[in-house]
């Protein structure tokens, strides 16, 4: 019997156990929750290398450039002095670095894939290669940004933890993920075919509900924990053979009809 702890709230219970049945489980913890996939080791130790400069998530979207400036607009102008320092932890492409640095702001990133880092300091931003949840970090900062992170990463409570170390008092912590329904769960469980699709399985990890994320966040010592509007920050890829775009599609409509969506929130230190 496997040994299997919940990444958020560190329960071993038959539940966890139990679900792990192949080299790939989607497993739910009794206690939070919430769902993650299970890794078997040969595939644990790869998970870094899916980040090179191909990684889809440092592709160039105009939708997203657009949508985070009404985000930046919308729910963090007010909330931050002009002075305020902002650190956006899996930077990517620098796209929100750029953006709040436009807005006048101080602002770094951090990117454990030397390929996004690279593209960010040839745009003249200030990024580095960094383990966030490992380094010791001198800085504190207003506002941490993770825009798409914490689903990748095998433990999302040492990020959730970091980053509550690194704010100020009243600094604020923006988190938005994937949010994945019951029925994208349910097919990916049964039809591990299928999970890469649904689930963006092995890129995505963790699969949030909104009980397991606040969980994991007050347990971090946060509080104030504000919801914001769901909201599609990036376009769908496009391209690809006959057979990819065909998933693309029923991904889609999937999503659509299950009520699939994002888990996108501020959190803030006290």
């Amino acid at each position: 019997m496997l040994n299997i702890k919940c990444p958020v709230c560190q329960s071993v219970d038959d539940d966890i156990r139990s679900g792990v049945k192949s080299n790939f489980a989607v497993v739910t913890c009794s206690v939070c929750q919430h769902r993650f996939a299970w890794l078997p080791d040969t595939l644990s130790d790869q998970l870094e290398e899916q980040y090179d400069e191909s990684f889809s998530g440092y592709r160039h979207d105009p939708h997203f450039n657009q949508r985070i400036r009404q985000e930046i607009e919308t729910q963090l102008l007010s909330r931050l002095a002009k002075d305020a320092r902002v650190l956006d932890v899996g930077c990517g492409n620098g796209e929100f670095v750029s953006a709040m640095q436009e807005y006048g702001f101080s602002v770094s990133g951090v990117d454990v894939s030397p390929a996004a880092v690279a593209h960010c300091q040839k745009r003249g931003l200030d990024a580095r290669v960094c383990y966030f949840d490992q380094e010791t970090i001198p800085e504190k900062f207003d506002l941490i940004t993770m825009w798409d992170v914490v689903e990748h990463v095998q433990e999302p409570q040492r990020f959730f933890q970091k980053a509550y170390q690194q704010l100020t008092p009243n600094g604020y912590f923006l988190v938005k993920i994937p949010f994945y329904s019951a029925v994208d769960i349910f097919i990916a469980r049964h039809y591990p075919k299928f999970a890469g699709t649904l689930l963006d399985y092995p890129a995505h990890i963790q699969y949030f509900t909104k009980k397991s994320l606040e969980t994991g966040l007050k347990s971090s010592g946060f509080t104030n924990i504000q919801w914001l509007p769901d909201t599609t920050m990036r376009s769908s890829p496009t391209g690809g053979h006959l057979k990819k775009r065909a998933a693309r599609f029923a991904k889609k409509m999937i999503r659509r009809i299950s009520g699939s969506g994002n888990l996108y929130l501020l959190a803030q230190r006290q």
